[in-house]
């Protein structure tokens, strides 16, 4: 999960905030307009999908999240405030028939500024309760 804080001065940026492997390249992208509000789309093989436009306040962080869904083989792209945007394969079928598994990762390891008044952070997202329970029967601590 990213969080994005955005200042008075943060318009018109266009920023990558996340990137797939797999078949076709594809990422996710943050677009800041010049009327103050801001836009989270998906880019992939298919063309472009956007989210709702939102407007962020100024010192309040926009939280843009990957959450996998193993069952449904993908991963789902969301933002707050924003809501849905789409998903992203996290598993495919190569040429020869073997099953896949892309990596969905950012380039934000700390704090960042990425644009004029727009300041990006990772943040741990929450552990699911399977891997927190297996963890914890089997001595690992999560980070």
């Amino acid at each position: 999960m990213l969080s994005v804080l955005f200042g008075t001065r943060a318009r018109n940026a266009t920023v990558t905030l996340f990137e797939s492997s797999g078949k076709a390249p594809r990422r996710v992208v943050m677009r800041s307009f010049a009327d103050g509000t801001a836009q989270i789309w998906l880019e992939n093989e298919d063309g472009v999908f956007r989210g709702q436009i939102f407007e962020p306040v100024p010192g309040e962080p926009v939280r843009v999240g990957v959450r996998t869904d193993t069952s449904l083989g993908y991963a789902e792209i969301t933002s707050t405030p924003g809501g849905f945007v789409g998903y992203l394969p996290i598993q495919e079928w190569d040429q020869d028939w073997l099953n896949r598994v892309a990596e969905v990762s950012t380039p934000y390891t700390e704090r960042t500024e990425v644009a004029k008044g727009i300041v990006i952070t990772p943040e741990a997202g929450i552990d699911p309760p399977l891997c927190r329970r297996l963890a914890a029967t089997n001595g690992i601590e999560l980070k």
